[in-house]
């Protein structure tokens, strides 16, 4: 099991098109997806994280560290993980939303697929958060994950490919409206 899911995230790194064929010929679940592979590479960004407060916070001064107080990195590692999980799981259901209501083709594990799956590059780069300025290399990895989504809908949604750009486009644009929304949420009530 853990070979085949190598295998696809370098399936889904270095040949996409040919890893969305086989993608949306699988059948799977919400369910599956989600603990098979959300969140597996979800656990990264919080992990890296938590090393690199814990390691890093003391020494370096305010302008390059980690300025969370000790008591709170375990729980800013948790909060960091739980977004994760709902940002990807918020994609999933705005490229559901975005289908067209009488596209025949509109199906919630398919819009997860794309959403869990194109989500792979960036939920990987999450690892080298353990130091701030690595933020980089995710923006990077975001740029992977845009592409992985163009071809996802494509693929796997049945998505038309003259609408595929503008599909992914309005899809981020709600995404970011909506995680903005509940990163402010989460910071009034006191998460973050």
């Amino acid at each position: 099991m853990i070979s085949e899911f190598l295998l696809r995230i370098r399936g889904l790194l270095f040949s996409p098109l040919e890893e969305f064929d086989r993608i949306a010929a699988e059948p799977t679940s919400v369910v599956v997806l989600v603990r098979r592979v959300l969140v597996p590479l979800a656990l990264l960004t919080p992990f890296a994280t938590i090393v690199g407060m814990n390691s890093f916070d003391v020494a370096w001064d305010v302008d390059h560290g980690y300025r969370i107080p000790k008591e709170r990195i375990f729980n800013t590692g948790v909060a960091n993980f739980a977004f994760e999980i709902i940002t990807v799981m918020m994609a999933g259901l705005i490229f559901y939303f975005m289908t067209r209501a009488d596209h025949h083709e509109r199906s919630f594990v398919r819009s997860m697929n794309v959403a869990v799956y194109g989500a792979v590059p960036l939920l990987i780069s999450g690892v080298l958060l353990f130091l701030p300025i690595n933020v980089t290399v995710c923006m990077l990895a975001m740029i992977h994950t845009f592409i992985l989504y163009w071809i996802g809908v494509q693929k796997v949604m049945n998505i038309h490919p003259m609408n595929a750009s503008l599909f992914v486009a309005l899809s981020m644009i709600l995404l970011f409206g909506a995680s903005t929304m509940l990163g402010a949420v989460a910071s009034m009530i006191g998460v973050l």
